[in-house]
């Protein structure tokens, strides 16, 4: 170790004399973090296998390095980064939203938990379906619950977009909503017991897609003994599964008619769900 610094120390102002295209050999012996972030960039874009990109962007790059690119860099480089599960701060989310990158914000929120900035940053800009999706997936503190509400009692300006006044007047509803799904999801995965889940499912109108695709077996008996139906989506996403004994629930408590195309192709495909049709007709 003591010998591999010397080294460094040695030939350090050679190898910056070196043409990049030899430089790139001792960046890789020695590691790409010992490198200015702007030699990382530089070798970072001299690289064109996707997958070598992705494992620099993962281990080797400094964070500092990745930050630079970030800044530097477009869209589909912005995006590379994003796909290889880099953590962004708040700087860094407020260019997408700055730029509108709507794509790459769902991209990023549907992998990272967002800090309490970024739902501000979405809220504050008016970006109405990646805040909803954040509510639905990671619920909303108070504070910014109590934002939602008195957007709700602002009076525009002569100047207000049609779509900010749109959000203003709309946003308080679709929140609840989302809110009310995020609760489902959160009961159907803490529920301990039969009573409690029935007490629950009392109260409701009805449950997300989301939720019903999280129910186990002894939850879905409940949900049917209240007068629930399964979604015609919810009934594809389990009979996608390997799960025999909630394909026996299924298949004995939902009608016929909540069976589509594909439902039944799946039915057709697979000869023990095939037998258990069978010997529910």
């Amino acid at each position: 170790m003591v010998l591999t610094d010397i080294m460094k120390v040695l030939y350090t102002p050679f190898i910056a004399l070196l043409p990049f295209r030899w430089k790139k050999h001792f960046m890789v012996v020695y590691g790409l973090s010992s490198y200015s972030n702007k030699m990382q960039c530089r070798y970072f874009a001299s690289v064109k296998s996707q997958k070598k990109r992705t494992e620099l962007l993962k281990r080797e790059m400094s964070l500092e390095a990745i930050s630079f690119l970030w800044a530097q860099s477009e869209h589909d480089v912005r995006e590379e980064i994003i796909l290889a599960d880099v953590v962004l701060n708040d700087k860094q989310f407020k260019m997408l939203v700055d730029k509108e990158e709507t794509l790459l914000i769902r991209r990023y929120l549907s992998k990272r938990t967002p800090s309490e900035a970024m739902l501000q940053m979405l809220l504050s800009a008016r970006m109405a379906e990646p805040f909803l999706f954040c509510v639905e997936q990671y619920g909303l503190s108070a504070r910014l619950i109590g934002e939602v509400f008195a957007l709700e009692k602002l009076s525009g300006s002569d100047m207000e977009s049609e779509r900010s006044k749109m959000f203003r007047q709309q946003i308080v509803g679709l929140t609840q909503q989302a809110l009310n799904r995020y609760a489902q999801r959160q009961m159907v995965r803490q529920a301990h017991s039969q009573e409690e889940w029935q007490l629950f499912l009392q109260q409701q109108d009805s449950l997300c897609l989301a939720a019903q695709k999280m129910m186990n077996v002894w939850q879905y008996n409940v949900y049917h003994a209240a007068g629930f139906h399964l979604s015609a989506e919810a009934i594809v996403w389990f009979l996608s599964k390997g799960d025999a004994s909630m394909w026996r629930c299924i298949l004995k408590y939902e009608p016929q008619s909540a069976f589509n195309g594909e439902a039944q192709a799946l039915i057709n495909a697979n000869p023990q769900l095939m037998s258990l049709a069978l010997s529910n007709s």
